[in-house]
């Protein structure tokens, strides 16, 4: 009960601050970790997405977006996610970010061995 206060509060906090700064693309990004922590992928879903397109050069999101996909049996949009993210990676070029890369590496391996034994999921939805 206390943990579904908190996130209940959390949720207002940043519907707050996204209304305040409706561009920034972190309080989208964090605001969709919360939406799926709280069960609500579509939602979540959807605030990744806005958040990807909000800056495309951050790896986060897709990463995001790929593991609720392939979460949901969808691998192959998955993939699609976890190349943008390694694209995103690749051009920060720094390497600061080793564990996203560790998990956009796992996650794709992942969806590929998925697909490979049959379990592509519903794929087909526009912006996956």
């Amino acid at each position: 009960r206390g943990a579904a206060e908190g996130r209940r509060r959390a949720g207002a906090a940043l519907r707050a601050a996204i209304e305040a700064a409706p561009g920034d693309f972190q309080l989208r990004h964090d605001y969709g970790l919360l939406l799926w922590a709280s069960g609500d992928a579509a939602r979540a879903r959807r605030s990744f997405l806005r958040a990807a397109r909000l800056y495309p050069c951050c790896p986060r999101p897709p990463a995001a977006l790929a593991a609720l996909l392939a979460e949901a049996g969808r691998h192959r949009a998955a993939l699609r996610r976890y190349d943008a993210a390694r694209v995103a990676l690749a051009r920060q070029g720094d390497g600061q970010d080793r564990n996203l890369a560790l998990l956009v590496a796992v996650g794709a391996g992942r969806g590929l061995l998925a697909l490979r034994d049959g379990g592509g999921g519903v794929e087909g939805r526009r912006g996956e």
